[in-house]
Formats: structure tokens, C-alpha cells, sequence
């Protein structure tokens, strides 16, 4: 074998290995290091393999150990190098490595001055175009620009390319006439060149004649600023003389805005108490079938916030307070005797869906206990009052009332009820009607008992 075909044979072979040394330069593992893993989510892995390097800013910190799908993006395992520290708001992107078409990884280091403990994943990642989708774009600009020019070449068809150059033409006579039209009018423009050079001339003598004047203006612009210098000074005397009486008046003119805005401020939380508060009026009746009569209520009930109420209630009934002539035996009332009317003043706290009151109730000492359903349209109560028994003389305890109430439409109430039941010679049950409204007049006589 000749010497040239050795030598060529050689320079092939050392090619060869140099190209596979370059190819898997990249995929050499660092073996013996000591690190850590980290796992960061990608879109797209192309040219990405196992055992390509992982940078930190541009300084090599490991390897990509695996490349896996995970829930469609690519999940890779990265193995970091035991001394060096990821940011935890560092941001991972994929970039070629050579022009052979690998690539690595790069992490761009965060500020952040906590850092990525081992088995944590790199949130933040951003993607760069690849080799190739720069060369596709590149492509399609090209052809995009060729169908341009070929749009441009159709559009300029012979008649529009002979109308551009009579275009052309027109501008180039348009040119030679303005030439021609100064050429004719050079005496004129000569003419108004020596008016301006005169305009000049007149506007320096102007600026002389100002120059002249400037001196005289100056004294009496600076008198006039010693005018207002004495003026000031005599006022700052003025005042420092008179510097208790003005603070006086000041402070007296602060007290009254003071003592104005706490005003504003009451008559504020006034009206806004008003206008939260709501003030109900029922108009009912309730029939006792046991001793066959009719016993009216007139209520008025104010609640100034959803916690509060106070109770105003007028009630008509028969008097059976009173006793025969041996002051024992109770005397029970006759068809044409006139009833009594006895007052409820009582104060009521809710919680929730029930609610506690007491006071005076049927002008004597009494508590009651309600509980609310279905949004307030039904209302159970339990009462005790009149616990020396003087309204009903065939009572031997205290009155118990136990009453249910239902609203329909928002304004009609339908009642039902156990009264005195405790006391077998007076216990009456009952039903009953009755209208409810709420008034918007009424509440602002009241509404200076709202509890805030």
C-alpha cells in the first residue's frame, strides 16, 4: 500500500474518532460526585439526552439523570452538585449546546434567598426556540417575501407601470417649471431679501432702544420691592404684637370646628341608626273558648339593630280581677261590663334564632322566651307573668301562656294557643287573627333610642 493511501486512511480514521468523541463528549457522567436531585417540567425535550450537562448561569452544576413523560409535559431528573445551591425562584430553560444539535441545561438563578431542598421541582421555566424552529421561521419569511413580490409584480401589470412612469414624468416638469418661475421672479425675491435685511435692522434698534430703557425700569422695580419689604415687616409686627388675641380667635375658631364635627358625627350615627333600624305594628285578636270572649292586642315593636327589641303592647280584656261581696269567690264578668286595659313594656335580646325578654307585661312583672323558624314566619313563645295572680282572681299561680304564631304573605298572622294552662279555673285555649305591618314614618320618632 502506498504512502499517500496510508496517510489517507489515517486522517479518515482520526476523523471519525473525533467526530464520536464530539458527539459524546456531552454524555460523559461525572462519576464519584456527591449532589443532590432536583426535578424540573418542560414542554418539549428534542434534543435533549441522559447525562447532558446542567448549568447553573452558565457555570456547569450536573447532569439530566432521566427524561420521562408526566401528565403531558417532560418531566426531568436532575442530579445537582452537593455544593452548589438553587434559588427557589430560579428558572429552567432547554439551550443548544453545539451546532451538532444538542442540547443542555440551563438554570437562570433567582433572588430569592431561600433555597431548593432535595426531591424539590423548578417551577419556573421558559422555552427557547430550537435550531430548527429558527429554521422553519427563517423559511416561511422567505417564502412569505417571495409571494409578496410575487403580488407586487401582479399588481404592477403593464398599465399601472406605464401610469407610474407618466406619474414620474409629470413631477419632472413640475420641477423645471418651479426652476424657470425663480429664474423670472429673481428680482422680486432680491427685493424682498433687502426687506428683511431692513426688518433686521429696525428690530436691532428696537433692542437698543429697550436696552436704554432697562435701567430706569430696574430702579423702579427695585423701590417697589423695598415698598413691599417694609410692608411686610410692619405686618410681622403687627402681628407679634397682637399674638395672644390671634391665638385666642384661632383656638376659639378651632373649638368651634371641633365641637361642629362631633355634632355632624351624632346626628350621623343618629340618622344611621334610623334608617338601619326597622319598627313593626300588629293589630290582633285572640278568641278564648273557655270563657267565650275576645282578647285585642295593639303592638308596637321597635328593633333599632337584628340583636335588639323593645315591646309597646295595649291589650282589651275582661276584667276578672274582681271578687263578690265576701272578697273570696272571684266574680266572672257580664256581657255588658267594660273590660280593662293593661300595658306590655318589655325589653328582648336575640341570639340567633331565639331570642330572651322581660319587664312589664300585662301591667305586671313578667319573661318570655321565642324561638324563630323559616326566616321569622313562625314564632313560638313561652311566657310567665302576673306571678301574684291579681288579673285573674281564679288563678292559684302564676300565668303561663303558651302561644305559636305563622305569617302568611308577609302581613297576615293566624294564632293558636294554650293560656293559663297551670290554672284548671281559668285555662282557655284560643285562636286568632291579626295584620302586621312595618312603618317607616313612626320609627323616626323613636330613633333616638337606637343602641349602637
Amino acid at each position: 500500500m502506498k504512502l499517500e493511501a496510508k496517510v489517507g486512511l489515517f486522517v479518515v480514521f482520526a476523523f471519525l474518532m473525533l467526530l464520536g468523541l464530539s458527539t459524546q463528549l456531552s454524555s460523559v457522567r461525572s462519576l464519584g460526585s456527591e449532589g443532590y436531585t432536583l426535578y424540573a417540567y418542560v414542554k418539549d425535550a428534542t434534543g435533549l439526552n441522559v447525562h447532558a450537562k446542567v448549568k447553573l448561569n452558565g457555570v456547569e452544576a450536573g447532569e439530566v439523570q432521566e427524561i420521562a413523560l408526566s401528565g403531558g409535559k417532560v418531566a426531568l431528573k436532575l442530579f445537582i452538585k452537593s455544593h452548589i445551591q438553587v434559588p427557589s425562584d430560579s428558572k429552567v430553560s432547554l439551550m443548544q449546546e453545539s451546532m451538532l444539535g444538542n442540547k443542555m441545561v440551563n438554570i437562570e438563578a433567582g433572588e430569592s434567598a431561600q433555597v431548593l431542598m432535595p426531591e424539590a421541582s423548578i417551577a419556573k421555566t421558559s422555552s427557547l426556540a430550537s435550531f430548527e424552529q429558527t429554521s422553519q421561521k427563517l423559511s416561511d419569511a422567505a417564502d412569505a417575501f417571495t409571494k409578496l413580490m410575487d403580488a407586487a409584480n401582479n399588481v404592477l401589470d403593464q398599465q399601472r407601470q406605464d401610469e407610474l412612469k407618466a406619474t414620474i414624468d409629470d413631477l419632472t416638469d413640475a420641477i423645471r417649471d418651479i426652476k424657470e418661475m425663480v429664474a423670472d421672479n429673481k428680482e422680486l425675491v432680491h427685493e424682498a431679501l433687502n426687506r428683511y435685511n431692513e426688518l433686521a435692522l429696525e428690530f436691532v434698534q428696537t433692542g437698543r432702544n429697550i436696552n436704554d430703557w432697562l435701567p430706569g425700569f430696574e430702579q423702579k422695580a427695585t423701590n417697589l420691592v423695598d415698598e413691599y419689604t417694609r410692608a411686610g415687616e410692619e405686618l410681622t409686627a403687627l402681628i407679634g404684637e397682637n399674638s395672644e388675641p390671634l391665638n385666642r380667635t384661632l383656638k376659639s375658631t378651632e373649638d368651634f370646628f371641633t365641637t361642629g364635627k362631633d355634632a355632624f358625627v351624632k346626628v350621623d350615627r343618629y340618622l344611621s341608626s334610623v334608617m338601619n333600624s326597622d319598627l313593626h305594628v300588629s293589630i290582633y285578636n285572640h278568641y278564648m273558648f273557655s270563657d267565650s270572649y275576645n282578647k285585642s292586642f295593639a303592638s308596637i315593636t321597635y328593633v333599632p339593630i337584628p340583636s335588639t327589641y323593645y315591646f309597646v303592647k295595649l291589650v282589651a280584656d275582661d276584667d276578672f280581677s274582681k271578687t263578690q261581696a265576701d272578697g273570696v269567690t272571684p266574680r266572672l264578668p257580664q256581657l255588658h261590663d267594660e273590660g280593662v286595659y293593661r300595658l306590655t313594656l318589655q325589653y328582648g335580646k336575640r341570639f340567633g334564632d331565639v331570642m330572651i325578654r322581660g319587664g312589664w307585661q300585662e301591667s305586671t312583672g313578667g319573661i318570655g322566651l321565642d324561638w324563630f323558624f323559616a326566616q321569622d314566619r313562625l314564632l313560638v313563645s313561652a311566657e310567665l307573668f302576673d306571678f301574684n295572680a291579681v288579673n285573674d282572681r281564679r288563678s292559684q299561680t302564676f300565668h303561663t301562656n303558651l302561644a305559636m304564631r305563622y305569617r302568611f304573605y308577609d302581613h297576615l298572622d293566624v294564632y293558636a294557643g294554650l293560656d293559663n294552662y297551670l290554672n284548671s279555673d281559668s285555662f282557655n285555649a284560643y285562636v286568632g287573627f291579626g295584620m302586621s305591618f312595618v312603618d317607616d314614618h313612626l320609627k323616626f320618632l323613636l330613633g333616638s333610642t337606637s343602641v349602637r
